[in-house]
């Protein structure tokens, strides 16, 4: 009775295997999930980006038996943000006896978003994801608290919506990396495929020219609306709307920024005109 009980184990048993895939998956997650976007915010004049994540945890397990193959993985992973909102900061300062505007940049916002249990346990949709506010270099009242409130209030309410904008990005870009994962019969073929495009893209980075601006991300709204008919209005509906990653640097096209001889599309670097300083500027003209 016994020899018969073990012979179905056995049976299930047979090609037992394993494979290692935590090295192919949080390369994946890095370069391909968490590869930074930016958004315009729909509630105010400002933008929205994300910056490359380097906290990315977790492992992935490829285990075969007999001719199928089990996809797990268990990850967790955080995405630093950073919102630049309303007008441009100016200071008014006396240099050799003489006023001068200095430019202070525009008021920014930080925090991260967090997905604490990425697995093969459960739906991208299912994901928690939490929301770690943090500094706001913008004007604020005595206890560091924003003046105005209600402008913050409203982007932490855009942040923890699951379904559209920033979170709604993220997750359809990991289901598209589970969908991909869970296609792979070859384990040690997808390793080697992944190895060599890295090498390949590599190489040809050191090729490139050093002052040679780097490739434009891919436009992310048209392939997923090519991809699924309203799938980017639906990531994107509530006013969210898609940016480049330039446009953050870009200086508001106000009444402010006009005295400040900025006009859209002017990066950072753009010499300013007579009578506006950098903070830069201002220290090497006291030091002198």
């Amino acid at each position: 009775a016994a020899a018969a009980a073990a012979a179905p184990v056995a049976a299930f048993n047979r090609g037992y295997r394993e494979k290692d895939m935590t090295s192919w998956f949080a390369h994946k997650l890095s370069s391909e999930v968490l590869s930074p976007v930016a958004f315009k915010l729909p509630h105010c004049a400002g933008t929205l980006r994300t910056l490359p994540s380097k906290q990315v945890h977790g492992e992935a397990l490829m285990v075969g038996r007999r001719y199928a193959w089990d996809h797990m993985f268990d990850f967790n992973f955080s995405v630093v943000w950073e919102a630049k909102m309303g007008a441009p900061r100016t200071k008014e300062v006396v240099v050799k006896g003489k006023k001068q505007l200095m430019f202070l940049g525009i008021p920014c916002y930080h925090g991260t978003l967090r997905f604490p249990d990425v697995s093969n346990l459960q739906g991208a949709d299912e994901y928690d994801a939490e929301l770690l506010v943090g500094e706001w270099d913008g004007p604020a009242d005595k206890d560091g608290r924003p003046q105005d409130a209600g402008e913050v209030a409203r982007l932490n309410a855009l942040l923890n919506d699951p379904a559209v904008g920033l979170q709604a990005v993220f997750r359809r870009r990991l289901e598209r990396l589970i969908r991909e994962y869970r296609l792979i019969q070859d384990p040690q073929a997808a390793i080697e495929t992944l190895a060599l495009a890295v090498a390949s893209n590599g190489a040809a980075a050191a090729e490139k020219p050093a002052d040679e601006p780097a490739e434009k991300p891919a436009d992310e709204a048209a392939e997923a609306a090519a991809a699924g008919g309203e799938e980017a209005g639906v990531l994107l509906r509530g006013g969210w709307e898609w940016a480049t990653l330039a446009e953050l640097d870009e200086v508001p096209d106000t009444d402010q920024s006009k005295l400040l001889g900025k006009k859209k599309g002017d990066s950072p670097s753009d010499a300013q005109p007579a009578g506006v300083q950098s903070d830069q500027q201002q220290s090497d003209q006291q030091q002198s």
